[in-house]
């Protein structure tokens, strides 16, 4: 189980948080360069977003697989394919949760989604929470065709699902501007865990229960989904299966790979620094003035 502790911060990262924090001149988001989780937070922080005005002919594409299962890269490829494609980042950056709890507790319909993705430029999903209505989505848009992304070995999605958990971390380490939304956010995603039985919580996952409920998932979109409306796939497997099942040319640029562990951990790593620098950056200034003050002064050397 993954700890993050402070004497685990490189030295480096957190003199580059001091920096970051001292210095207004510095774009923090090109130093998050094409790190997922880095980027959406810097993207909520300026208040970018993926929403478009061009004109859609609705929901082309629906993204069944669950979180964890390559969907970064799959929005990533459907991007380049020229799809528009909303992924768990845009239910954040563009605060969508409240739409979101809302279909999961019953309250709002598919069509209110349908209406607020299209509204907003989409015509392609990818990720939770969008996946867990890929069935809705299926009955109300009969031409839809859907890509159950999945992972080579059961087990490694459950470990990168615990690894997730620990995301839960992140809401210590924001910039308060955005602390309301997360708050909404992670509310939203603990009730859909817990709809599937099992806790979101890195200390109470239930494995057994989790991985029973991602074969299950998997197995029922097979089974209702029709055949010619599915395309199983792995993003290891890259641009020829997805191409087939969409039409559309193989782009000549490598299939996209985003948001792995590595990346995942090097995020959470990075905010804790940066949590650490903002706490420890007016205690840095005032022993930096108390040294200059303290510092005996030099003799001075009479002229000749």
């Amino acid at each position: 189980m993954m700890r993050l502790q402070l004497h685990a911060c490189p030295l480096s990262m957190l003199t580059a948080s001091l920096v970051i924090v001292s210095t207004s001149s510095i774009d923090v988001c090109n130093i998050a360069g094409n790190n997922f989780i880095l980027k959406t937070l810097c993207d909520t922080f300026a208040g970018s977003s993926k929403q478009t005005n061009r004109a859609m002919a609705g929901i082309q594409v629906i993204g069944a697989g669950a979180g964890r299962t390559g969907t970064a890269s799959l929005q990533a490829a459907l991007d380049i394919l020229a799809y528009n494609c909303y992924h768990m980042r845009e239910v954040f950056v563009n605060d969508d949760s409240s739409m979101w709890m809302g279909l999961l507790s019953g309250k709002r319909s598919i069509t209110d989604i349908v209406s607020m993705l299209v509204h907003n430029g989409f015509d392609a999903t990818a990720d939770d929470p969008a996946s867990a209505f890929a069935l809705e989505f299926v009955e109300y848009l009969p031409y839809v065709k859907v890509i159950l992304t999945t992972r080579t070995d059961p087990e490694k999605w459950l470990d990168s699902l615990q690894q997730l958990t620990h995301g839960d971390k992140i809401s210590s380490w924001l910039p308060l501007a955005i602390v309301p939304r997360y708050a909404k956010f992670i509310q939203m995603v603990r009730f859909y865990h817990a709809k599937r039985g099992y806790a979101y919580d890195p200390e109470f996952l239930n494995r057994s229960v989790a991985l029973e409920w991602y074969e299950s998932w998997n197995a029922k979109i097979r089974a209702r989904v029709p055949k010619d409306r599915l395309l199983d796939f792995q993003v290891t497997e890259g641009w020829g299966p997805l191409c087939s099942f969409l039409g559309k040319p193989v782009p000549d640029v490598p299939f996209p790979r985003l948001n792995d562990k590595d990346g995942f951990r090097f995020a959470l790593a990075f905010l804790e620094c940066g949590h650490w620098a903002i706490l420890g950056a007016p205690v840095l200034m005032v022993v930096c003035a108390m040294s200059r003050c303290c510092r005996p002064g030099r003799p001075k050397v009479k002229a000749l």
